[in-house]
This record gives structure tokens, sequence and C-alpha cells, in this order.
């Protein structure tokens, strides 16, 4: 599904018409990797719709910026802090597209035969809000008892290179589930996962060579794996490879020939997401550089999938790396997902 079809396709139409026509019509372009060019702004409000996956990835967008979301929230009449982050503005704009949802008539009363006349017997909402279905049916809730210990050490498997990862989970705040069967909280998950891996990119180089981690190679990938990165400059430059070597030949490139250093955003920049057939996908944003200098941010996805043998490897990730803009102040973060188990 895309935007077209989001209950909060109002919204961000109603946010988009703000924009001034050219960064609209290039915010229309960037949404179809340049394969499209609108000709009116209705045309460009439709192009994007139709083309931006989700909300994360709409409010990612460079032209979706602070100064954006500060003015469209100031018209809306809606309370801001001074200093408030991009994400906490973001939270605000969904809050107010969703009031709007809310204020629709989504409720009516079902009578049965043979009751009391004008007795209302049960009543249920006619459409359920996007936002509060779920396509996978998973377990959220670890607040329950256990017979799981307080403590429970897995090993996580990430690397094939004979380096484990030991999870601590305590069941006092939110492990467990089960006795021990051999999973992690999706958030423990994520965030280990981020970590092992962009310390091994930094790896790469001499700065980054200290850093205790495991070296950067294809057996991180699946064999037929994919992998697209978008250099987000003047030049939006684009790179695609298909296979482990290839897509890793491809990063190790791109990570030396220029000088990047990635610093994930650990504490509110990284999110897990499971599919019904067992892929998981992780998000995953932060800050690049070159040395001592800052000199962007980046937006990767990765999507996951167990290998009968060797853990869990990389199928598919697609990384923007931007370049920094003036208007780049706000640390980048997402916005926390629902927690859930991951077979380790």
């Amino acid at each position: 599904m895309t935007l077209k079809q989001s209950p909060y396709a109002s919204g961000i139409t109603e946010l988009l018409l703000t924009l001034d026509s050219s960064h609209l019509y290039q915010l229309a372009s960037t949404a179809t990797n340049q394969h499209l060019i609108a000709d009116s702004k209705k045309e460009a409000v439709d192009i994007i719709l139709r083309y931006t996956e989700n909300l994360e990835r709409f409010f990612s967008y460079k032209r979706i910026t602070c100064q954006v979301l500060f003015d469209y929230l100031h018209k809306k009449k809606v309370p801001l802090r001074v200093g408030e982050s991009k994400q906490e503005m973001i939270q605000r704009v969904k809050k107010e597209w969703e009031k709007k949802q809310n204020a629709k008539p989504v409720t009516k009363s079902v009578s049965l035969p043979n009751t009391k006349k004008n007795q209302i017997v049960n009543s249920f909402p006619v459409a359920v809000p996007q936002r509060h279905r779920s396509n996978t049916e998973l377990n959220v809730n670890y607040s329950g008892a256990s017979n799981a210990a307080s403590t429970t050490a897995i090993n996580l498997n990430l690397t094939t290179q004979d380096v484990q990862l030991s999870v601590k989970l305590t069941h006092g705040s939110g492990g467990g589930g089960g006795g021990g069967g051999g999973v992690v909280r999706s958030d423990v998950f994520a965030r280990e996962f981020c970590k092992w891996f962009f310390v091994m990119l930094n790896r790469l180089h001499p700065q980054g060579a200290a850093q205790a981690g495991d070296n950067f190679s294809p057996d991180v990938f699946m064999a037929n794996c994919t992998m697209d990165i978008y250099l987000c400059d003047t030049n939006n430059t684009e790179k695609h490879a298909t296979g482990h070597n290839n897509a890793y030949v491809l990063l190790k490139n791109v990570c030396t020939d220029f000088r990047l250093m990635f610093v994930p955003h650990i504490d509110s920049g990284v999110r897990a997401e499971m599919s019904q057939h067992g892929l998981v996908k992780l998000y995953c944003l932060g800050t690049l550089h070159q040395g001592d200098a800052f000199v962007g941010v980046f937006e990767q996805e990765f999507g996951l999938v167990k290998s009968p043998q060797e853990g869990w490897k990389i199928m598919m990730t697609k990384i923007n790396l931007k370049q920094a803009q003036q208007d780049s102040v706000c640390l980048p973060a997402l916005p926390q997902g629902p927690v859930f188990e991951i077979p380790s």
C-alpha cells in the first residue's frame, strides 16, 4: 500500500501544498527516482502519494524539513515548544491527522431481531483505522508471568565468522516470555545487529580498525541478495548490485572511496518489523562522518533471512546517503514500533 490509499492522504496533501512549487516538483521527482516530472502542483502531489510507501519514507524526504513542519503546525494552531526536534514535530503532525480521522463518525448501533423495541444489542466500528490494523499476529505482551529464569543468555548468531553476540534478557524488563525458547526481543535484536554491522563498516578505515568486531566480508549477505545505494547530493547518483560478492564490493568501495564512517542513532533511530513469513526488516538512521567532520545523514533498510546453517543474513538492503544540508539540524529518529519475539 502507498500513501495514496493511506487514511492520512488528505493531511499529507494539505502539508505538501504548503511547499513552494519548485520544491514540490523536486520532491515528486525524488519519489520516483527522477523517472517522472510533474507539470502541475496537483500532479506532483498525486505522484508523491502514489510512489511513497509509508509515512516513515515521506518524513525522510529532505524537502520535508523542520521549518516546513513548524510552519504547517503553526498554521494549524498546534501548540509548539521552541527547539522541538523534527521527530517531536512529526509526532504532532501525525496526532493532528489522527484527530481529523477520529472526528469522522465511525460507529453505528445494530439491533438484533427478537429484542425489546429500541434495545441496543451491540455497537461496533464500521471501519478500523489503518493504524490499528496488523497483517501479522505477534505476541507483544511481555508483562505476564513466566516460568523462565530471571536472566537468560542466548546467542543471536549474527555472523558466520565464529563470533557470537550474547544478549542477556531480563525477565523483569520484558524478556523470557516462554522459558528460554531461543528468542530475543525485537528491539534488542535490532540494536545489537546495527551495532555489529556498522562497527564492521567502520573497521574498513584506519581510524576504526582498532574497534573490536568482525571483518566485513561477503558472508554477511545471502548469495542472491540485492543492494541499492542512493547518493543524495547535487548529482543524485544510484548504485545497485546483485549477489553477495557484488554487494560486498559495492558497499566496501562506497565506504572507502568517500571515507565514510557511520554513527547509527541506536537510542531512537532503529526499528524492527517482521512479515508473516519470517522476514525481519530493520530500519536504521544515523549520521555520516569523514574523520572528525560531519558530512551528512544516512537511512538504511535491511531485509534479513535466517539461513538454515549460518544464522541471520542480509537478503536485501537499501541505503540513502544524504549530504549535509543547511537545514539538517535535527537528529534522525524513528517512531517506536511494536516489540515482538525473534528466534535466535
